[in-house]
């Protein structure tokens, strides 16, 4: 029916499509997809009004009919009706469906542009009430607020997951992250210590101990800590980075840890893997540059590092300064 419906449309006899689709209603009811059919196919001929009627109609026999409401949110769209597509769209993601469902169906709607901001915040608000173990909904919840820099709502969000879910890798590194972004030191540190012993294998929560170390000049620690990283055959993913670029990133500490401990041949080995694993970092180029000029070693391949860092940021003070002295031993 929903076929030759079509065709009827595409023929341009949107009053045959509909006769069809009513006289098959009229046998049976219970139907749930001819409704949203019949509502496209008048909304398509530019009676957004009639199909809105159709909807509605629906929704009325059928409450649970989520397409209806999302073929809803389409038509109110259509008629500039803000607030009938966020209530349409809150209504079908609201219904008593499986979280897998509505994830898929919030995907589509923003996808689309069917809701507001405000109606997008409410919704993921709700999906954390109505599914209170799913640990995938917080998350969405918090990186939501994080991307519009609210931090302080998202942290209580990723803590209260971790109570529910402390195995919860992701939602580690999120909380960590927004303890970073609080500038709450005391409790980054006292959560990364708990987090390097819940996660073992991650080089995030590694790393995040190193640095907490390096900061606080305790070297031998901190190169402890980088070189047991490293040891990691494997790394748990955090499904936020990958494990070259956390690698790199423990290179590129390792190697500053080193030049503090003046270890010449474990610093130059640092560097080179750093630059192996991104030769796009120009902070590690202009300190591999300029630690390979200190030791008067291979200036032509300073010269060249170095030169990439200057062309790549014209007016950094740091790598001109760099590259001056290299143009000055050669």
């Amino acid at each position: 029916v929903t076929e030759w419906a079509n065709l009827y449309a595409a023929w341009m006899s949107e009053r045959s499509a509909v006769k069809l689709i009513d006289r098959y209603l009229a046998d049976d009811p219970s139907c749930y997809s001819l409704p949203v059919t019949k509502a496209k196919i008048q909304s398509y001929a530019g009676h957004d009004v009639e199909a809105a009627q159709t909807l509605r109609e629906e929704i009325q026999y059928h409450p649970n009919n989520a397409t209806a409401y999302i073929a809803l949110a389409n038509v109110y769209l259509k008629l500039n009706n803000r607030a009938g597509v966020d209530n349409a769209v809150a209504k079908a993601l609201s219904l008593d469906t499986d979280y897998e469902d509505k994830v898929e169906l919030l995907s589509e709607v923003v996808e689309k542009h069917y809701i507001s901001d405000s109606a997008h915040l409410n919704i993921l608000r709700n999906l954390v009430v109505q599914h209170p173990n799913e640990g995938d909904a917080y998350i969405r919840y918090a990186n939501y607020l994080l991307n519009a820099k609210n931090v302080d709502e998202a942290v209580p969000v990723m803590e209260k997951l971790v109570l529910i879910q402390p195995d919860n890798l992701s939602a580690a590194v999120y909380l960590a992250g927004g303890y970073v972004s609080l500038n709450d030191t005391a409790k980054l540190r006292s959560y990364v210590d708990t987090c390097v012993s819940l996660f073992p294998n991650s080089l995030f929560f590694r790393l995040q101990k190193a640095g907490a170390l390096y900061a606080s000049q305790q070297f031998d620690s901190c190169r402890q800590i980088l070189r047991g990283a490293l040891e990691i055959e494997q790394p748990e993913e955090d499904n936020f980075q990958t494990t070259p670029f956390y690698k790199q990133r423990i290179y590129s500490l390792l190697s500053s840890v080193c030049m503090q401990q003046e270890r010449t041949e474990e610093m130059f080995e640092a560097f080179k893997m750093a630059v192996v694993l991104d030769s796009e970092d120009l902070f590690i180029l202009n300190n591999y540059a300029y630690m390979l000029s200190q030791h008067g070693l291979e200036l032509d391949k300073a010269e060249r590092m170095s030169r990439k860092t200057i062309e790549a940021d014209p007016n950094n003070p740091t790598f001109l300064d760099t590259y001056a002295w290299i143009l000055y031993l050669r």
